[in-house]
């Protein structure tokens, strides 16, 4: 392909059809003389929805990503995310600004590249699969997509790779917030260059003039520091659930189980219809174990009734949105 000629990319032999295909039409459209791109945001929090941003927008986040983690002609790198969303189609376009040596791995859970790598962005359940000692072939991992668990957040600042956590949204063309968690644990969640962050009743106000956003009000709640140049992050406002009347915030009840319960199978606060509550709150868990359901169940007891999960509902495969975040509802 000529949109191929200056960038190295190579498909694992796992790759599907529509994979490859998926990326081969992601190149092209970058590689055309189109001038606006079309993106639907996660769904995470309620129904996804089209948005469009112009290509100087697009490389102007590009452009911060590279300031950020120091990009350079021909480094190496991968891809594992689906091209369907933003951060996947981001990693295609940044390997053809920055003519990268790029590998385009099956996008799945446990992810395997090969050699070293000098950069690569993952979703935290991808990052959790990968065994210690290929942390030794990865010189810095931008993790994206959702939250991570405070155990999470232990094991990857232990790993031997620089670890970062992106703060961003389909709105803002991915990340525009950054917060280090190895080798620098960092609690704050710091603004890249050109981002002006305000708090309105708590919610997160964010402006990036030059990738087109201006005053755009989320539904993130965070404490907002003197300077304005960093945030903590306290859980999402649209993210309550109303159950018999009662809002209750699903960060909260995992902050909990985290705490009591710190080595916890994968699981999430999500949300099903019920006729008597309206909202019923649930658990979503991988396969546990019968010792493991027992300890789930003990977290919960320390909670007060009303903020106790109605079930837990155990899945091969947690429900994600095609971003990898969490689909609560």
């Amino acid at each position: 392909m000529d949109a191929l000629s200056k960038t190295d990319f190579s498909f694992h032999k796992d790759c599907s059809s529509s994979e490859i295909n998926n990326v081969e039409q992601c190149i092209l459209k970058w590689k055309s003389s189109d001038s606006f791109f079309e993106f639907e945001t996660s769904g995470s929090t309620g129904k996804p929805k089209l948005i469009n941003f112009s290509r100087d927008q697009i490389l102007s986040s590009i452009k911060s990503t590279a300031e950020k983690f120091d990009f350079f002609k021909g480094m190496r790198s991968a891809l594992a995310l689906n091209t369907k969303s933003i951060g996947g189609a981001l990693m295609v376009f940044r390997a053809i600004e920055w003519e990268m040596d790029f590998q385009i791995v099956p996008v799945r859970r446990k992810i395997e590249w090969q050699g070293s790598l000098d950069f690569l962005a993952l979703v935290p359940q991808q990052a959790m699969l990968i065994p210690i000692d290929n942390y030794k072939n990865l010189k810095t991992l931008l993790i994206g997509g959702s939250p991570i668990r405070e155990s999470q957040e232990n094991f990857l600042s232990n790993v031997s790779s620089h670890v970062f956590h992106g703060f961003g949204m389909t709105e803002t063309i991915t990340h525009f917030a950054i917060r280090e968690i190895n080798p620098k644990k960092q609690v704050n969640y710091h603004c890249l260059k050109g981002v002006e962050i305000t708090s309105s009743d708590g919610a997160m106000v964010v402006s990036i003039k030059d990738r087109g956003v201006f005053q755009l009000k989320t539904t993130d709640r965070i404490k907002l520091s003197r300077n304005r140049k960093s945030f903590y992050w306290l859980g999402r406002l649209d993210g309550a659930i109303i159950s018999a009347g009662k809002k209750i915030h699903p960060k909260q009840i995992e902050d909990h189980v985290s705490r009591v319960y710190p080595s916890h199978p994968e699981g999430f606060v999500g949300v099903k219809p019920d006729e008597n509550w309206d909202e019923a709150m649930v658990w979503f868990s991988v396969l546990l174990s019968g010792v493991e359901l027992e300890k789930m169940n003990n977290a919960f007891t320390s909670l007060p009734s009303w903020k106790r999960p109605k079930q837990i509902i155990q899945l091969r495969h947690l429900p994600l949105t095609k971003s990898g975040k969490y689909k609560r509802r």
